[in-house]
């Protein structure tokens, strides 16, 4: 399944992480960070700038995971906040 980004931005991290597998981080700027993690596949890497509904990644099983699934997060200056109202 594609994996899009929410909104523009730039990739910060594209690789393996312990916890989320295959994960992508965008910077979206004022203190503002989008994490995806569990993917199988990554279709970016660091630097890219990345539009609103870019496909990023396809949806997977990675990291310390049961079945595939999406681990979808926002953090503003390094704290998670709820997505919620976030999201359209």
């Amino acid at each position: 399944t594609p994996v899009v980004s929410t909104a523009t931005g730039e990739v910060s991290f594209a690789g393996w992480d312990q916890d989320f597998g295959n994960m992508v981080i965008i910077d979206h700027g004022n203190g503002f960070k989008t994490v995806y993690g569990h993917n199988q596949k990554l279709l970016v890497s660091v630097g890219d700038k990345i539009l609103k509904g870019k496909t990023i990644a396809l949806s997977g099983n990675s990291g310390k995971s049961s079945a595939p699934h999406l681990h979808y997060g926002i953090t503003k200056d390094g704290e998670p906040v709820d997505p919620t109202p976030y999201l359209e």
